[in-house]
């Protein structure tokens, strides 16, 4: 068979999907979406689902020999994580339009020739260049256009699945960056084809390779065809850039890409044998991935504990110095141990957090810095070694008297806030985030319950809870994986907990909000509320009971409410009655101290241990508070490198009694004495 062309170069199809709903997106659960803004290749978020083109009108005969084929994309979003995605046609003449039928994309039959596609990193937004392009496609363009029934300007199709995310330009998005179907191919001539041969292995042995295997490692397969046209010569291609095929057939480990036992144990290969005359054939080859002992090792970053490493000199056994050693074995199975070489620190052995001991002592003058060398030891028997550096630091006693340094108007940004509930502070932002329970009450409310705001009081955004607490009375925050939570005591009485997801950003479409009730514990009045950041805790207040109430999570470390309600959480209780009433509840948690901020009446805030032992006062008369209802420990705005602040919100008259009230404040105390740490 030969093939020709009149142009002396191979003839060139290119079409764009050209409608909405030629390119959709089918989710685990079988639901489709059809109006979408962008392609998510792989995974969307945390789901993975299978994305559907459909090509119209491609104007290539039935029988045309397809040299070339390949989808171009252009970048949505920069992505650049690591992605594994494979490529099919749908195997049928005239591919029909997509449905909103649950699985109407997955359920298609597909053809036999795949491609496998590891895409380089998208680097720049609006870019169409090599990395995101598919690799070559020509075995399942050809599987499609030899089917008996096809017919020029028939509908073509193809399903991508795989991991990891790669995001691209849909029609909706533009018509004119939607997806690019590009074939080169040829018309057949008389003679005949180019055929695999029976075998089409001829290497007799095991098809098969190690994961770990280096380049140019023999695969077992090679591959064999002929054309028996005189004079005719056979080239081979391959649709997996891991590998690599020579001209006498031999695949063997390209330089390209990794292979994973755990996750892809078997590999289909499809080889396509090009004779000179144009005529092409493909052929399936199923290639085993074998295990290879991997050694264990720690990850980058080593420590998954964002806060600083550091310790007090005189802290307590337990006291978390924010290190969590965070090593792994790839292979499956694996299970990792972690010890440390410092007897005054201990190591969870399955966790990696470490503590002090309660043996030895810290020195913060003669040893200001220690190095902590950890050890992962696999269940396989690999070790690795990792080294941490934690500063010890001399501490201040306890700050006996603060002084009023700013005062915010919180009535005058733009949106106000009227009732300032509570206030915490969002260390990797560097910024303070300020709760506010009854704005929703008032005719100034305009969606925003939430405010950001610089150290020196300057907003610079607002949040909302709305779409789950319409009165957030209290905000806290986990530093080690951002996480926020709101207390709630509206008819739900609960403490939400919210996740800002895989872009790390709040109020985004990504966020997860858990939620656990309070009054199943006895608490009906959720005030303010703080976490613990050396226990891992979060604490309570009930506005009602006077009561300060500590949840731990149990076994399955979750925050999910108590056995009652269907969760494993641990609640204990310490009551604040002779300290004071005050009607609205305000608390902060200070991890190096390890002590608990509570405002106790207009006029002043006491220092208490985590389970209710007073340890000292601190007057806040100054500020002429008229409800002060809850309060932060942060860098001071004059000196945010060396010194902390206290910051009080005040809700000034409650808008129930005056339902038109704008008059909240923030009070920055100046801590005396008190060093950052």
């Amino acid at each position: 068979m030969t093939a020709t062309s009149a142009l002396g170069a191979d003839p060139v199809f290119e079409t764009r999907i050209a409608t909405a709903g030629d390119d959709v997106e089918e989710k685990g659960s079988g639901s489709i979406s059809t109006n979408i803004n962008d392609l998510e290749l792989g995974f969307d978020s945390s789901t993975r689902q299978t994305v559907g083109l459909r090509f119209t009108g491609i104007d290539i005969p039935q029988g045309a020999i397809i040299t070339s084929a390949y989808i171009q994309f252009q970048a949505n979003e920069v992505k650049t994580g690591a992605a594994s995605l494979l490529i099919k046609g749908q195997d049928t003449d005239d591919a029909s339009a997509f449905t909103s039928t649950s699985f109407n994309v997955s359920s298609r039959a597909t053809t036999d020739a795949s491609a496998t596609w590891t895409p380089a990193p998208w680097t720049t937004v609006g870019e169409q260049a090599l990395a995101e392009r598919t690799p070559d496609l020509t075995a399942i363009v050809q599987e499609i256009v030899s089917r008996s029934g096809w017919a020029a300007v028939n509908d073509m199709a193809f399903l991508i699945t795989g991991t990891g995310t790669r995001t691209a330009d849909s029609y909706e998005y533009n018509p004119t960056s939607a997806p690019l179907l590009h074939i080169e191919y040829v018309l057949p001539g008389s003679g005949s084809p180019v055929a695999f041969n029976t075998p089409a292995d001829a290497d007799p042995t095991a098809n098969q390779i190690a994961e770990l295997a280096a380049a140019g490692a023999s695969t077992g397969i090679t591959a064999s065809a002929t054309d028996p046209d005189a004079g005719a010569t056979v080239s081979y291609s391959i649709n997996d850039a891991r590998f690599a095929i020579s001209n006498a057939g031999v695949i063997t480990r390209s330089a390209l890409g990794t292979l994973d036992f755990e996750t892809h144990s078997s590999i289909n290969l499809t080889v396509t044998a090009t004779s000179s005359d144009g005529s092409t054939a493909n052929k399936s080859f199923t290639l085993a991935v074998l295990d290879s002992p991997e050694p264990v090792k720690f990850n980058a970053p080593p420590d998954a504990n964002t806060a600083a490493n550091q310790i007090l000199q005189n802290a307590a056994a337990g006291t978390a110095v924010g290190i969590t050693a965070s090593a792994k074995d790839p292979d499956a199975g694996s299970t990792v141990t972690y010890t440390i070489d410092d007897s005054r620190f201990a190591i969870n052995s399955s966790t990696g957090v470490i503590t002090r001991s309660s043996s030895g002592t810290l020195n913060a003058q003669s040893e200001p810095t220690i190095n902590l060398h950890v050890t992962a030891t696999s269940s396989d028997g690999s070790i690795a070694t990792h080294t941490f550096t934690v500063d010890v630091t001399g501490g201040s006693q306890l700050p006996t008297s603060v002084t009023l340094a700013h005062t915010i108007l919180t009535s005058q940004w733009s949106p106000p806030s009227p009732d300032p509930t509570d206030i915490v502070y969002i260390s990797h932002l560097g910024t303070l985030l300020v709760a506010d329970s009854e704005v929703e009450e008032m005719s100034i409310f305009t969606g925003k319950n939430l405010f950001q705001m610089n150290l020196n009081g300057t907003l610079t955004g607002t949040l909302t809870t709305i779409n789950f607490s319409d009165e957030p009375a209290g905000v806290t925050y986990n530093p080690a994986n951002h996480h926020l939570f709101f207390s709630d005591d509206t008819g739900t009485k609960s403490v939400y907990e919210l996740n800002p997801g895989n872009d790390g950003l709040y109020n985004t479409s990504d966020d997860i909000v858990t939620s656990f009730r309070t009054a199943a514990f006895g608490s009906t009045d959720a005030e303010s509320v703080a976490y613990d950041t050396n226990r891992g805790v979060l604490y309570l207040e009930d506005g009602t009971t006077h009561s300060i109430y500590t949840i731990a999570p149990g076994p399955n470390g979750k925050f999910d409410g108590v056995p009652s309600t269907g969760g494993d959480d641990v609640v204990t209780s310490f009551s604040t009655q002779s300290l004071g009433t005050p009607s609205d509840g305000g608390l902060a948690y200070d991890p190096v101290h390890d002590l608990l901020y509570v405002i106790v009446s207009r006029t002043s805030v006491a220092m208490v241990t985590p389970t209710g032992d007073l340890l000292g006062t601190l007057d806040i008369s100054a500020a002429n508070a008229k409800k002060p209802a809850g309060l932060a420990l942060a860098p001071s705005s004059d000196d945010p490198s060396h010194q902390m602040s206290l910051y009080v919100v005040d809700r000034g008259v409650d808008n129930d009694s005056n339902p038109t009230e704008n008059d909240g404040k923030i009070y920055e105390f100046h801590l005396n004495d008190w060093l950052l740490a």
